[in-house]
């Protein structure tokens, strides 16, 4: 498999248990899934590595939306900043910063 794949896999499979990653305090067993999941495909992560991965891309994601704004006036120049966007933009929690942001904006003028 060349190296397309193996970028675009993982986005999907997490976008898949994104709602069980998000569902509960305890994940393990979603993250061992995970790793599952991807060893049928040819890719070999530990449970450990999976989780460290999303974990990073998710507070890489919130760092960006920062930069980005509310309004998404500034582009990202993450090069992943769309795929995980895709993923977790959804989510009204990170979202909540956008709100309280144009919440605010609204109540100053």
């Amino acid at each position: 498999m060349g190296r397309k794949k193996a970028v675009e896999f993982p986005w999907e499979l997490w976008e898949e248990k994104l709602p069980q990653l998000r569902g509960r305090k305890r994940n393990t067993h979603v993250y061992a899934d995970m790793a599952v999941k991807m060893a049928t495909k040819g890719f070999v992560f530990s449970s450990r590595e999976i989780k460290v991965k999303i974990d990073n891309l998710t507070n890489k994601y919130r760092d960006e939306k920062k930069v980005v704004g509310p309004s998404g006036g500034t582009p990202s120049a993450w090069e992943y900043y769309d795929k995980v966007h895709h993923i977790l933009g959804g989510y009204k929690y990170f979202n909540l910063e956008a709100i309280a942001e144009e919440s605010s904006t609204i109540l100053n003028t």
